[in-house]
């Protein structure tokens, strides 16, 4: 028998934590607040198709080269955010760092795909426009 938690929560109090949660109390909140968001969809957008390059590395089983080189990142993305911390910047450098790190680390494994795989050329030769507008 699963038990259960009869704890009553006010409205108002439901209300209140959702509204401190949207709510911005400042500009310069409100502008940090979407220049991070632009930040980590570009991180992303760029950082989509580099995961593909680890997940080829691990086809290829050289997961010591994908230890060295997150292991080697999360350090260092940890150092700079605490020395971007400490110089007085706030959230937006440290998601900007964070986005960096992130593009590094993959940048570096394509670096090792690359190399393990001489014969594969990135070209537009191959793509066929008709998709690539669809999924536009």
């Amino acid at each position: 028998m699963v038990p259960q938690w009869n704890v009553k929560v006010p409205e108002g109090a439901k209300r209140a934590r959702l509204n401190d949660l949207f709510t911005f109390h400042d500009a310069r909140e409100l502008a940090d607040g979407q220049a991070l968001v632009l930040i980590l969809g570009v991180g992303a957008a760029i950082g989509f198709p580099l995961n593909a390059f680890g997940g080829t590395l691990e086809g290829m089983q050289r997961f010591f080269r994908i230890g060295v080189v997150q292991s080697t990142s999360s350090v260092c993305r940890a150092v700079a955010v605490v020395v971007l911390l400490r110089l007085g910047y706030g959230i937006v450098a440290v998601g900007l760092a964070t986005v960096l790190f992130n593009i590094g680390a993959g940048v570096v494994n394509g670096v090792f795909v690359l190399r393990g795989f001489p014969h594969v050329i990135f070209s537009t030769k191959n793509v066929n426009r008709g998709t690539l507008i669809t999924m536009l």
